[in-house]
């Protein structure tokens, strides 16, 4: 079934990849206030996003989660969901102003919707190490069959 769904997220992660492009560029194009405040946010995401990458590579997403719980689920999902805005915002403080035609809104948006399909894929990945194939349920979410107030990953920690 997953399949299906990353299909069905092929076409609509490029099609919100586009809308928020587009509305980044009128936004920042109006306000350039906004676009200086959304690039200083974006290269506080991309450290979050490094952070993250090197918990994992040094302790694996099992270890990462049990050591770190709360911690590394915030992080996880904030990068889940602010890496795809901040590299479009990125790509486009970065491309020149200057290009033809609709090259930064091409550039920018190829950039949001392909950080989009690897934190999908990422957290497809990193919630099926954590709790294994099919639980049914997302990683910070789980409970463990030791019974009510056990963790799967904490012994008798709630």
């Amino acid at each position: 079934m997953e399949i299906f769904g990353l299909l069905f997220a092929l076409p609509v992660t490029l099609g919100a990849s586009a809308s928020y492009t587009w509305l980044a560029i009128r936004m920042f194009g109006r306000w350039p206030r906004t676009s200086r405040v959304a690039v200083a946010i974006s290269h506080v995401v991309a450290g979050l996003v490094v952070l993250e990458v090197i918990l994992l590579l040094a302790m694996g997403a099992k270890d990462a989660f049990r050591d770190l719980r709360h911690t590394y689920t915030t992080l996880h999902i904030v990068n889940f969901l602010l890496a795809p805005p901040a590299v479009a915002n990125l790509a486009l403080h970065f491309t020149p102003r200057s290009s033809a035609g609709q090259r930064r809104f091409k550039v920018a948006t190829l950039c949001c919707w392909l950080t989009g399909m690897t934190v999908l894929v990422g957290n497809i990945v990193v919630d099926e190490t954590i709790t294994g194939t099919n639980n049914g349920r997302p990683f910070y979410l789980t409970r463990d069959n030791g019974g009510p107030g056990r963790s799967r990953l904490h012994g008798n920690s709630p």
